[in-house]
């Protein structure tokens, strides 16, 4: 059978049959070649016509009696990218067990596992991916990473991998890989015992060293870290274990030895598309736009890390108050880590603009050709809609994008952020208790409930409860440092809560955080005080809506 559907074919039916998810046998799935022949048919038109939940929906009933490779295949793949989590799950578990040799079956079925923390349910497609590789390669256990990386549940994936290596104690691959995720989760002396073990199993494995030495930074020991790629036998004739040793130095806060390091680099070879992106980074952060620039227009030449070199070009542009040149970069990153951060500042300089339909489009674009990145473009597409007062809208992207991603965190905050500015109070303080009762020591959630009962309840001792546990738990946060400001003003002690803002403020030029020092500063008498605090907010962000409600309200 082929599932690919010709135009003609398409017109003839589109004609006649709706593609919105109606079942024409009257709510009964059909196990015949005709009944799958016919959602087939309609998930293609529906994919040709954009409307993808449609087409995952159709292709998910199209496997329902059908053993056939082809289809499950097909519809394993669009039902992962676009379907409902429990639809997806279905899908590509009936996938693997038609096509158990596919790769890319195992990678989603990891992930979808992962990502509701079913660890012991990834461990065996792991495992049979790790199998793969093996009898390929000497990387083993490592060659997992970019999958687990991939996991939106990182305490998932830690897991996954601790477990592996518990499993495999004599696999030095093992014990590299859960360094490297020991590492990048906090948990430095883990990653410091696992990667000397690694090392210590496999010598000549540099990669290994290399970890080890960054282990050794981390935990503060940074001349060990240093001497441990100093001491390698190839260390001044390979130009990547110099390159990682300028890396180290960054690292360590010691930019110019890394500097002086990477320019000593290009001296013997130029046009090292390494040192060019390291040097190019370095140069922005230390505020050198000129020179930064500079080092990525040459790497772009190199024909590597072209959509680094397009995102910190567009970002000097930005700085530069040249925006039609940051579009015209931004615009150009169609993949890679920068695709969704470059995609957002696009959105929000063609907002500035008035190009408020562009912008939009720019987000909906990534999220259908890349679904991966969907659920990180959601709350920027909906930000944007609730700056356009068009909250149903944002409320359908936040709701379509939980059923793939079911208890997701990020989007949680997000709904209940819009139906705080909805005006649903209860249905955001619902959301916030929940995430609170799936972490009840997590300061954000605690900090979120808090100041929202704060600001939209009279129920100000229980907010200040909430807060004062968030603020114990994370004492540095500017957010929380902020709440427990505003929720002393609720509570009549505007001395307190100036002392509480003023630092949160000398810690953050949120403007968010200028609008309620402002509002005490003003409500208490100091107008002149509130009047220097906004502009200067507003200096910094002139397209804050936050800031401009609060002083419109006041000085009208």
């Amino acid at each position: 059978m082929k599932y690919l559907v010709f135009s003609a074919l398409l017109a003839i039916v589109s004609a006649s049959a709706c593609v919105h998810g109606s079942d024409r046998s009257g709510g009964a799935e059909e196990s015949t070649a005709e009944g799958t022949d016919y959602h087939v048919l309609m998930a293609e038109i529906a994919l040709q016509r954009h409307e993808y939940y449609v087409a995952a929906t159709e292709y998910h009933r199209a496997l329902k009696g059908n053993d056939d490779p082809e289809l499950a295949a097909r519809a394993g793949r669009i039902v992962y990218e676009y379907g409902t989590y429990e639809q997806a799950v279905e899908a590509v578990e009936h996938w693997v067990d038609l096509v158990p040799d596919s790769l890319e079956a195992r990678r989603d079925l990891v992930l979808l596992y992962l990502q509701q923390g079913a660890v012991r349910r990834a461990l065996p497609q792991l495992e049979y991916l790790h199998g793969v590789v093996e009898a390929s390669s000497d990387d083993g256990y490592a060659a997992l990473l970019p999958v687990l990386m991939e996991a939106r549940d990182e305490e998932a994936a830690f897991g996954a991998m601790r477990r592996l290596a518990k499993a495999h104690p004599d696999d030095p691959t093992a014990s590299y890989a859960l360094a490297y995720m020991s590492l990048i989760s906090g948990d430095v002396a883990l990653a410091l015992s696992e990667s000397d073990r690694a090392m210590e199993a496999r010598p000549d494995w540099t990669e290994a060293t290399v970890l080890h030495a960054r282990c050794l930074i981390a935990d503060g020991r940074t001349e060990e870290g240093l001497a441990l790629l100093q001491g390698r036998p190839e260390f001044r004739d390979d130009p990547r274990m110099r390159l990682e040793y300028a890396l180290l130095l960054l690292a360590a806060d010691r930019p110019e030895e890394a500097r002086l390091e990477l320019e000593l680099l290009l001296a013997e070879y130029p046009r090292l598309p390494g040192a060019l992106r390291t040097l190019g980074f370095l140069e922005f952060q230390q505020g050198n736009m000129d020179l930064a620039g500079r080092y990525f227009v040459e790497l772009i030449g190199t024909g590597m890390f072209v959509a680094d070199s397009l995102f910190y070009l567009g970002s000097i542009a930005e700085l530069d108050g040249d925006l039609d040149s940051a579009v015209n970069f931004y615009s150009q990153i169609n993949s890679g880590d920068n695709l969704v951060p470059a995609r957002v500042r696009l959105s929000l300089i063609l907002y500035r603009l008035g190009k408020t339909e562009e912008a939009l489009g720019s987000l909906e674009q990534v999220a259908v050709t890349d679904p991966a990145s969907s659920v990180d473009l959601a709350a920027a597409r909906g930000e944007l809609l609730m700056r356009m007062d068009r909250f149903d809208e944002a409320l359908e992207i936040y709701t379509r994008e939980l059923q793939r991603y079911p208890g997701d965190e990020g989007l949680l905050y997000s709904r209940a952020f819009l139906y705080d500015r909805m005006g649903r109070t209860d249905d955001s303080i619902e959301e916030l208790e929940a995430l609170l009762r799936e972490n009840p020591d997590d300061p954000v959630a605690l900090n979120a409930l808090g100041y929202t009962l704060a600001d939209r309840t009279d129920r100000y001792e229980e907010a200040y409860g909430y807060i004062k546990r968030a603020l114990d738990l994370d004492p540095d946060n500017p957010a929380i440092v902020d709440s427990m400001g505003w929720v002393e003003y609720r509570l009549g002690d505007d001395a307190a809560a100036i002392e509480y803002l003023r630092r949160a403020w000398s810690m953050s030029r949120d403007p968010e955080i200028a609008a309620h020092l402002g509002e005490v500063l003003w409500n208490g008498g100091d107008r002149e005080g509130a009047e220097e605090i906004w502009f200067e907010a507003l200096a910094e962000n002139p397209d804050s809506l936050v800031l401009q409600r609060v002083i419109d309200r006041l000085m009208q």
